[in-house]
């Protein structure tokens, strides 16, 4: 018995461990809801918002209306893949509302999975990308300018 619960503190303690120090954000929905049912306290780092305060808000509330509709397209297309057998993970780059207001990239790779006697969930992973994002816009910028430029030297030559 106390090498039970000498090893439940072990597991609890690394949960807590990677739980708070994990650089992106693991969580848990309701397919049905889309309502967060779990999510890790490393939200905070990403969002500016507590596991807490994450769980509470409405998931239309988070998120641009495009990367909203991204979601449920998504999940049109999966769900019915989920029932024939086939579990894919998916991945897909959405804007994220920051409790500052602000919005940021996250790309958010998941998958369905049902337990027995349980509805049909949504187990995740958010990674903040929006230095990424902006690296990729600088690259496009650059490029364009550089296309602008060769047609000038054209048009000059």
């Amino acid at each position: 018995m106390a090498k039970n619960i000498e090893k439940i503190k072990r597991i609890e303690k690394n949960h807590r461990l990677l739980s708070e120090n994990s650089i992106d954000a693991i969580w848990t929905a309701d397919v049905k809801t889309l309502k967060f049912e779990y999510m890790t306290e490393s939200i905070k780092k990403i969002s500016g918002y507590t596991s807490n305060e994450y769980l509470d808000l409405p998931l239309e509330e988070r998120m641009s209306p495009e990367s909203f509709q991204k979601i449920k397209s998504l999940l049109a297309e999966e769900i019915p893949n989920f029932k024939k057998g086939i579990k894919n993970v998916r991945a897909l780059e959405v804007e994220i509302i920051h409790k500052t207001r602000g919005l940021y990239w996250a790309e958010i790779k998941a998958r369905l999975f049902k337990e027995p006697g349980e509805t049909l969930k949504i187990i995740g992973v958010t990674r903040d990308i929006t230095g990424r994002k902006k690296a990729e816009q600088k690259k496009n910028n650059l490029i364009e300018k550089l296309g602008k430029a060769l047609a000038e030297k054209k048009i000059l030559l």
